[in-house]
């Protein structure tokens, strides 16, 4: 038997176990260059191709192994012995290679010279030394130099790849380093605004019924770093949809952007107290919040520091916070700052919680935690300001999260809290339950309708029928509108207040169906249909973009994700007292 079939053997068979030990120690070591596998590949070709050749010098060697077979049995240990020898050539020119990009060819070269070398011993063939090879084989010899040509070229190429993965790891590492570095700022800002509640004189505690007397420049202050803090978080989130960020580092500046606002004193709005009232007409009165207002017990504490537009006000709220409202009224006492501090500590977490559902929903998780835990309005209202809307928010993102682990029945449970909070779910449900229709997907219906008749009956046990009157001031509020409020706008501009209110109601419900039919095809917009109704609603408050952005961030949603930051833009100004 020839060379031809020991080399044959080598490169189909036995390449990995007849290369010597430190070829493989340096495998394992440097096992993501991948061009020493390629080296040994090549080395391998050229034998093959050296074998096809019709070898001048080997006549008479192959007359004798025809006669003597003993002969071959040594042939055979030498060309062992020989590719033995070019193996080891190979690795010392793949290291080097590794090493110096730029000799790759003449080495390569050295080593397919002295595989030819250990070959010719045995078949008497150097092709490239003698020049009497026939005319078989010169095509295959004038084609191998253009393949180490071409290896070269590889090789020499390979550093430029490794170039272009270091600069987009580089530009990846410079854009995250522009986020975290933006998101500093937004907390940066949002201490400034908490220093600038302190000062007596400050007009950002709403005292006097909402109506604080003081020096003016506080809240100018207050909101150029508001807008500050704004700009920040724009320029975060534009950042890390190109590049994101670790989520780690998002998480945290998240939490300590929405707890910052807890060391101040309540901001901008009489909505915390007026939830300490209603808890305790009820809870220490034993009178009913949906029937009795707080004008009625005008010497309990509460009373002076619910705003004055309240204070012949029944509740508003759903069943199931006014029930909540009533350990919490008897857990603050008799202190307006403990009842402030109980539910802004209380909207912070649910915010918090809302940001974490959100993220565990999204395929873009540092994106969507940025998104609403960098939010500086929703941390200046939410910690700042003690809304109830985060409850809401947190139950609708929650009811979502239960459904994409399976929890059905729990989900139900968790849209039933929401709409005993607030009616806003009642939007968001038909969109839903058609989407579970066009995806087959099961819903928890028990568990809805287990929980809202609970819900219900308590509230029926405690307050009787009057708390369906809540529907009653929602019907008033499309008659009145706030200043920023869209219809408000299409009023200034000079078109007559109702026509203002019937073109909102129109272009949302157009809306709306086309929503319906989106989800009817299997995709429920949530974010945007809430935030289509935040746009559209007469009474628009700076804290309703709760409504829509976790929704938003939950859902991957872009238009619904950039329409709830030019909410937030756009109500930067609206609670401010300037």
């Amino acid at each position: 038997m020839g060379s031809r079939a020991v080399c044959d053997r080598g490169a189909d068979h036995d390449s990995d176990r007849m290369l010597p030990d430190r070829w493989h120690r340096h495998r394992r070591r440097r096992g993501d260059r991948p061009d020493l596998d390629g080296c040994f590949r090549r080395v391998l070709d050229r034998l093959d191709l050296l074998d096809d050749g019709d070898h001048g010098d080997d006549g008479d060697d192959g007359d004798d192994r025809d006669d003597d077979a003993g002969d071959d049995g040594r042939a055979g240990h030498h060309a062992e012995n020989n590719q033995r020898r070019s193996a080891s050539a190979c690795y010392d020119d793949a290291r080097s290679t590794d090493d110096d990009a730029g000799s790759s060819h003449d080495n390569q070269a050295s080593s397919s010279s002295a595989a030819s070398a250990a070959c010719s011993d045995d078949d008497g063939a150097a092709p490239d030394d003698d020049g009497a090879a026939a005319s078989a084989s010169s095509d295959d010899d004038r084609a191998a130099p253009d393949d180490d040509r071409a290896a070269a070229d590889d090789d020499r190429a390979a550093p430029t790849d490794h170039d272009a993965a270091d600069h987009s790891l580089s530009a990846g590492t410079a854009g995250s380093r522009v986020a975290l570095a933006a998101g500093a700022g937004v907390l940066v800002c949002i201490a400034a605004c908490i220093a600038f509640a302190w000062p007596d004189r400050s007009t950002l505690v709403p005292r006097n019924g909402g109506h604080p007397v003081g020096d003016v420049r506080w809240a100018w202050l207050f909101l150029g770093f508001e807008i500050a803090a704004f700009a920040a978080y724009v320029t975060a989130l534009a950042a890390l949809r190109r590049r994101p960020a670790g989520l780690r580092s998002i998480a945290v500046i998240a939490a300590a952007v929405q707890l910052a606002p807890l060391g101040a004193p309540l901001l901008l709005s009489t909505d915390a107290w007026t939830y300490w009232d209603y808890g305790r007409l009820a809870a220490v009165h034993g009178t009913n919040p949906y029937e009795a207002v707080p004008a009625d017990q005008p010497s309990d504490p509460a009373y002076p520091w619910v705003g004055s537009g309240w204070r012949r006000e029944h509740s508003v709220y759903g069943p199931g916070f006014t029930l909540a409202s009533e350990p919490l009224a008897l857990a603050a006492g008799s202190s307006h700052d403990a009842a402030a501090w109980i539910y802004k500590a209380l909207a912070a977490l649910a915010v918090l919680a809302a940001t974490a559902l959100a993220v565990f929903l999204s395929a873009r998780r540092a994106f969507a935690a940025a998104l609403v835990g960098w939010n500086p309005l929703v941390a200046v209202h939410f910690a700042g300001g003690g809304h109830n809307d985060a409850w809401m928010a947190l139950a609708v993102v929650g009811a979502l999260a239960l459904g994409a682990t399976g929890r059905k029945q729990l989900a139900g449970v968790a849209w039933a809290l929401g709409i005993a909070i607030k009616w806003v779910p009642l939007v968001l449900l038909p969109l839903r339950a058609l989407e579970a229709r066009a995806l087959r997907r099961r819903v928890g219906h028990l568990g809805f309708g287990a929980a809202l008749a609970a819900l219900a009956a308590a509230a029926c046990i405690r307050y009787g029928l009057d708390w369906l009157s809540a529907f009653g001031p929602l019907a008033r509020n499309a008659n009145h509108e706030s200043r920023f409020a869209l219809p408000h706008r299409i009023e200034q501009a000079g078109l007559p207040h109702p026509a203002g209110i019937v073109l909102c109601a129109v272009g949302f419900g157009l809306a709306y169906v086309w929503l319906l039919r989106a989800a009817a095809r299997g995709r429920a917009r949530l974010g945007l249909a809430s935030g289509l109704l935040v746009l559209a609603t007469p009474w628009l408050i700076a804290w309703y973009v709760i409504w829509t952005l976790p929704l938003a961030a939950a859902e991957d949603d872009p238009p619904a994700q950039w329409l709830a930051v030019g909410l937030s833009a756009y109500l930067l100004r609206q609670a401010v007292p300037v």
